[in-house]
């Protein structure tokens, strides 16, 4: 009787994860007969060596934790931090135009072929937090889709200004299509995949772009004999700042576990916590990305806390590794 009632409930979760699986992908196969693929743009020519004080190296551009269509209201912070949609569609255009003017008139010395831009998650404001959900400016399909514009828009900007771009989409927390947090189906029942799923239809066209749409929470992205990992990080539990040692056992660990599997990594690259940094374990570093948002009502009221608006633009050489970092804050843009 008992060995009977355990395979009923295999079978129902079963059952479950199939439909949960199958929705999705019905979404995603209506979302490709609807949605219209942007039109070419023009790619530009490769560059070509122009001498030995030139260094040939990729660029790599971090977005994520935008949460778009949230609202942050400045008069219930004493005026610390705003955001809303439309704040939000300015600082994702300062970062990108900001991203533009440094490769090509910053960095003189340079020649970037490649930009790998590594998408970090919660692209939307989601629907896992009730008063999220009854605050939120626009509802969750709308997030969706101005969001995937959004971002498909920045991408093709890029791609008129660098040679190769390389998307990397893994998914975030407040892409969740419940509260409660699961692992079974994490990465594709998640409306952040959906997000890179309707981009990579919108650029269909754009040879010039690749996409990496993993159907795992973390991504592996070699970058100039760089290898990273690129996860959101919500597996790391913290309270009240960086959990640094939540954070180290995660590098060790995943990094134990991937050798061990044949897939070694130097670096990971995440985002959730917000606030932007980086520190070095052994040889090698764990970045944290920022976030748009700023601070927020959760931030400023549970734990006394905010940020800048920040998304990281750091580059990476063939034989030295990683090389400058330019945090690209958007603070003004309010």
């Amino acid at each position: 009787a008992r060995l009977e009632e355990e395979v009923r409930l295999l079978r129902r979760n079963y059952k479950a994860q199939t439909r949960e699986t199958a929705g999705m992908d019905a979404l995603v196969e209506a979302i490709y007969s609807v949605v219209p693929e942007m039109p070419k743009a023009i790619v530009p020519p490769k560059y070509k060596p122009l001498g030995k004080e030139i260094e040939d190296e990729s660029a790599v551009l971090c977005l994520g934790d935008w949460h778009y269509g949230q609202v942050v209201d400045p008069d219930q912070n004493g005026g610390i931090s705003a955001y809303n949609v439309a704040i939000a569609r300015e600082r994702v255009r300062f970062t990108i135009d900001t991203a533009i003017k440094l490769a090509t008139e910053k960095l003189q010395g340079y020649r970037f072929n490649n930009l790998y831009v590594f998408g970090l998650g919660d692209w939307v404001s989601g629907i896992i937090h009730k008063e999220l959900e009854i605050t939120n400016e626009i509802v969750i399909v709308e997030q969706i889709l101005e969001v995937s514009n959004l971002l498909a828009e920045g991408l093709l900007k890029l791609a008129m200004v660098f040679p190769h771009v390389h998307f990397v989409n893994v998914v975030g927390n407040h892409g969740r299509v419940e509260a409660k947090p699961y692992w079974d189906n994490k990465a594709i029942n998640n409306y952040d995949y959906l997000v890179g799923k309707i981009v990579e239809r919108q650029l269909a066209k754009q040879p010039n772009i690749t996409f990496n749409l993993p159907k795992s929470f973390w991504a592996l992205q070699e970058v100039e004999n760089t290898r990273f990992l690129v996860t959101h990080g919500d597996s790391v539990k913290g309270w009240g700042g960086i959990p640094f040692y939540g954070l180290q056992r995660l590098y060790t660990k995943m990094r134990t576990l991937q050798q061990d599997y044949g897939a070694d990594f130097h670096h990971i690259v995440c985002g959730h916590l917000h606030n932007p940094n980086e520190f070095t374990i052994v040889r090698h570093k764990m970045f944290i990305n920022g976030a748009l948002v700023g601070g927020d009502p959760f931030s400023i009221g549970a734990i006394s806390a905010a940020c800048d608006p920040v998304q990281l633009f750091f580059g990476v050489h063939p034989r030295r590794g990683i090389t400058w970092r330019f945090p690209i804050t958007s603070i003004d843009i309010n």
